[in-house]
């Protein structure tokens, strides 16, 4: 397969295309907005959508991905169903056009891994849409631990209850074979990248329980893990995704280290509690709301203009798809999943 060459010259003000119009689709373009980005045009099997969502913030609506990709584009946002995320990275790296994915990077790792090398072989960026990375207070949960706050983590523990009122769910968020999986990839694929990222250290053995309890769809609306990690760490997550329309989203993360504790909040509006417990007391910071979406747009812009590897990378998608899907293959046989080896056995297939 052939490539187009990339420009060492990027323009200042970069070009951006969005695959799907939904709910990603418009937080997306909100951000470009606010980041002075052109949007260039949108596409989305609702054309309505699309052309709604084009006269919002400029640009026009495309009746295909092919289109769209073959448009005056610097990069593009994917914000499609997981079962299209190859087809939509091979497009953008066919003509040289940054990808921004949103998680997981795709539903199996064959896709992952074909998605990184299309990427590479391109010469093009590929960021990942983890975008808890980018609350405020997780960034400084994060610097704490890295900072030594914390010494030693010895346990994390999180409980996700997503879907009701907000966000409302798409229906093929309820479809293996378009999403891959139910609550824990879509909402605790969110807590495994995190994890990893807070702790610094990768997931080493897992054992998963999942079941389903919503008639509607194929997938899991329920889910717990125990994660044993290489530094010695270890986490229990759970998932649930609410049947209830009244429901609001509700994530809580406790850590707990040889010199200090942590509990965090986050809140259907994105406001944030982070309550930090050390020997010499306890201080608690807050965030009243915010758009985390602005900060990854940031990131994502910055990496193409500076010519630098964006993060979260396309390693930090495979690995976080591979401890999901290592946690399902445990849920599957009742027993305990070494990730690495997991991942090497499903890379030979």
């Amino acid at each position: 397969m052939r490539f187009a060459a990339r420009s060492q010259a990027v323009k200042m003000t970069l070009k951006v295309g969005i695959m799907g119009a939904g709910m990603m689709g418009i937080a997306h373009a909100q951000a470009y907005h606010a980041a002075g980005v052109e949007l260039v045009g949108v596409t989305d099997v609702d054309n309505k959508r699309a052309i709604d969502l084009a006269n919002r913030f400029g640009g026009r609506a495309y009746p295909s991905l092919e289109e769209l990709v073959a448009a005056d584009l610097d990069a593009v946002s994917v914000c499609l169903p997981h079962d299209l995320h190859l087809r939509a990275a091979s497009l953008a790296a066919e003509r040289g056009v940054h990808v921004l994915m949103e998680k997981p990077l795709a539903n199996t790792l064959d896709e992952a891994c074909q998605i990184i090398d299309l990427c590479q072989e391109a010469k093009i960026k590929l960021m990942l849409g983890f975008i808890q990375r980018f609350l405020t207070q997780v960034q400084h949960l994060h610097a704490q631990v890295r900072e030594g706050v914390f010494g030693r983590v010895g346990l994390a523990v999180e409980y996700l209850a997503a879907g009701g009122a907000w966000p409302i769910v798409p229906t093929w968020y309820k479809q293996r074979a378009k999403a891959g999986g139910g609550i824990m990839m879509i909402g605790n694929i969110h807590t495994v990248d995190r994890l990893r990222w807070l702790l610094g250290s990768e997931a080493d053995t897992v054992y998963g329980s999942i079941q389903q309890i919503n008639s509607e769809g194929d997938v899991e609306d329920i889910g717990s893990a125990i994660i044993r990690y290489a530094s010695g760490a270890q986490a229990t997550i759970i998932g649930v995704r609410s049947p209830l329309s009244t429901h609001r989203r509700r994530w809580t993360l406790e850590l707990y280290g040889e010199r200090a504790e942590s509990s965090f909040m986050l809140e259907h509006t994105n406001a944030q509690t982070l309550e930090l417990t050390t020997a010499s007391g306890v201080q608690t910071f807050t965030v009243p709301a915010e758009d985390p979406f602005r900060a990854e747009i940031n990131e994502f812009v910055e990496a193409i203009k500076q010519d630098r590897d964006p993060r979260p990378s396309g390693h930090d998608g495979l690995v976080s798809l591979a401890t999901v899907l290592a946690i399902y293959e445990s849920a599957r046989t009742g027993l305990p999943v070494n990730v690495p080896d997991y991942m090497q056995s499903m890379r030979r297939i």
